[in-house]
């Protein structure tokens, strides 16, 4: 079987040829879905607790978005393309938006610090915004990028991600327990027994 004949400089790319790597527009795909995959960590961290407390319409909105972000994100991951192009772009900037007046408004606040929420509305906005890039480059097919851009590309999203959701999840009460149970002692220390006091 020959070896395909080079493509020339400006000659569209159909999706076949795509098939052996990520184009641009499918590293900002996946980058998407990983900050999406971030997002919803931290809705889930959060609704627990306000359900508890009596905010059921929040915490059942918080799950909601988490879900919605969550099979999102395993859909772009799967798909060639962006899922749902106009969703994807108005969904997590409506939760950004949700967050940072969660953070600005006392009476909204869903957690006792605004981190979480910061990060949470952070992380939905780079979702937004790398599905809307996603959806405009796939509109003009290139050529696979190269092994290690690939690798440096998800590997920087992931870590980026990682930094943004670690101390996000941290500062939920969800995750100050896990901190607090991390740290103490699995068997309590037992008191040493009193001595009797001897008369004299």
């Amino acid at each position: 079987m020959s070896a395909p004949a080079p493509l020339a400089v400006g000659t569209p790319v159909e999706a076949a040829d795509v098939v052996r790597g990520l184009d641009r527009a499918g590293l900002a795909r996946c980058a998407a879905a990983v900050a999406s995959l971030g997002a919803s960590l931290v809705a889930v961290a959060v609704a627990g607790p306000a359900v508890r407390d009596g905010l059921a319409l929040h915490g059942g909105a918080l799950t909601a978005l988490a879900a919605w972000q969550l099979g999102w994100a395993l859909a772009a991951l799967a798909a060639r393309r962006v899922p749902a192009p106009r969703t994807a772009v108005a969904v997590p900037l409506l939760a950004a938006a949700g967050w940072l007046t969660s953070a600005a408004v006392p009476a909204l606040a869903l957690v006792p610090r605004d981190l979480p929420a910061a990060l949470a509305a952070a992380m939905s906005a780079a979702a937004a915004v790398l599905a809307l890039a996603s959806t405009r480059a796939a509109d003009r097919p290139s050529r696979p990028c190269g092994r290690w851009a690939q690798v440096a590309a998800l590997a920087a999203a992931g870590f980026a991600v990682s930094a943004a959701a670690t101390p996000a999840l941290a500062a939920t009460e969800a995750g100050g327990r896990a901190s607090h149970g991390a740290h103490s002692p699995s068997h309590p220390t037992q008191p040493a027994p009193q001595q009797p006091a001897h008369g004299h």
